[in-house]
């Protein structure tokens, strides 16, 4: 199974801020997949489970872990707080203090 490389980083913000809330099995079984690149059988074969195990493990666990997001948001906030941060850097860059201070004072809202 190929996973664009959008929905990767997706996924791997989704593990950074909510692995907490996974067990240590879906926790490793995430990581291997799509951390360390493991195939399905590869996982199977560490753990001595079968491949549908590590599927339907890695489906639960990621539907957890997009449950959580979605009640939580704080993939989304830390988007939004990341690209607010890039524009500020940009604006300074470009000599742009009156809008780059603009955008400070909404980031601060943030918060």
């Amino acid at each position: 199974m190929v996973i664009p490389f959008e929905q990767r980083d997706y996924i791997s913000l989704l593990l950074s801020f909510y692995s907490d809330f996974l067990t240590d099995k879906q926790k490793l079984v995430m990581e291997l997949y799509y951390d360390e690149d493991l195939t399905l059988t590869e996982i199977a074969e560490q753990l001595a489970v079968s491949r549908q195990g590590v599927h339907d493990l890695l489906k639960r666990s990621l539907k957890q872990l997009e449950e959580l997001e979605q009640k939580l948001g704080l993939v989304a906030r830390y988007n939004q707080v990341k690209t607010m941060v890039e524009k500020i850097d940009q604006q300074l860059a470009a000599g742009q203090i009156d809008e780059a201070r603009t955008l400070v004072k909404k980031l601060l809202a943030f918060f």
